[in-house]
């Protein structure tokens, strides 16, 4: 288990000037599988990228051991197969292999060496067995084999979009950052993709499909006009604390306002009867007036 830390955390931007975080302060387990939810320009995307490291903080610091892979992201296809465009995404498998493959030939004592080495690499990154697990992974996602064979540009947009996002798990180990993933799946893929994604670990989803965060979400990452807040649940659970919480501040405003109305009730009535003693003071001053006048007349 690795922790993602933000230690007073500040981001804006200049072009206009826009402040997005301020004093962020935050601990995120990288093995949860997480939602990112906020209203449009509350900088959902701004703390993805704050996370990839492709902004950097104004102040403050973002301490992450793990890499990060991002979604979307450029896929460099050129007419090549599905498989060799997913292999390529997770590592550089086919340069490792040629790399091998020369040095093998030059079969000198350094060659044999950096042969050596490279291949290490290449096991660590499960190069001998990544076909294999490729295969396993797209069908979970609900793709068949035959999407392999295929040049990746010729598939649809959602099947690219599974592709990548099967790729971001098999990269080890990192921490997957996906940003709005379902633009160009239809219902069925959603679903297959919710499902995909409530067996991996480590990921930090955006999206404003309540049914995907619902299904594969286990906490809920909330960016609200004053502060940032993780509670632990699925879409609807965090949902249903928010409305507990604004209705216990509807509450709360309802019961000052009615304390102010009564204060300002009693203040009222305190006037009206300091200024009906008032009054019966002066209209009695004027009544012992005219009495003595009176008197005197006599």
């Amino acid at each position: 288990m690795s922790t993602i830390i933000f230690t007073r955390v500040e981001f804006n931007y200049t072009s206009p000037y826009s402040e997005i975080f301020s004093d962020l302060s935050l601990i995120l387990d990288s093995t949860w599988r997480s939602g990112l939810v906020g209203r449009n320009g509350r900088g959902k995307t701004t703390f993805l990228k704050l996370l990839d490291g492709e902004l950097e903080p104004v102040s403050g610091e973002i301490t992450n051991t793990l890499s990060t892979r991002y979604f979307p992201g450029d896929v460099p296809a050129k007419g090549q197969s599905t498989l060799v465009v997913i292999r390529n995404l997770i590592a550089p498998y086919d340069l490792w292999e040629s790399e091998m493959a020369r040095l093998l030939e030059l079969s000198d004592p350094d060659s044999l060496e950096a042969y050596s080495q490279l291949q290490s690499q290449y096991q660590d990154a499960r190069g001998y067995k990544i076909n294999g697990l490729i295969e396993r992974e797209i069908q979970k996602m609900g793709l068949s084999r035959e999407v392999l064979d295929r040049p990746f540009e010729v598939l649809s947009l959602g099947q690219q979009t599974q592709i990548q996002i099967v790729s971001l798990f098999l990269g080890q180990p990192t921490f997957a950052l996906i940003d709005e993933p379902t633009n160009h799946l239809d219902i069925e893929c959603r679903k297959a993709l919710g499902d995909y994604l409530s067996q991996q670990h480590g990921f930090l989803l955006v999206s404003h499909d309540r049914a995907l965060l619902n299904a594969c979400t286990d906490h809920i990452i909330s960016i609200n006009r004053s502060d940032v807040r993780v509670n632990q649940g699925n879409w609807s659970t965090w949902r249903d604390e928010m409305e507990k919480e604004l209705l216990s501040e509807a509450r709360s405003r309802s019961q000052i306002e009615s304390e102010v109305k009564q204060l300002q009730r009693t203040a009222q009535q305190r006037r009206q009867g300091a200024d009906q003693k008032e009054s019966e003071k002066y209209g009695n001053s004027h009544a012992d007036t005219g009495f003595i006048g009176h008197k005197a007349a006599k």
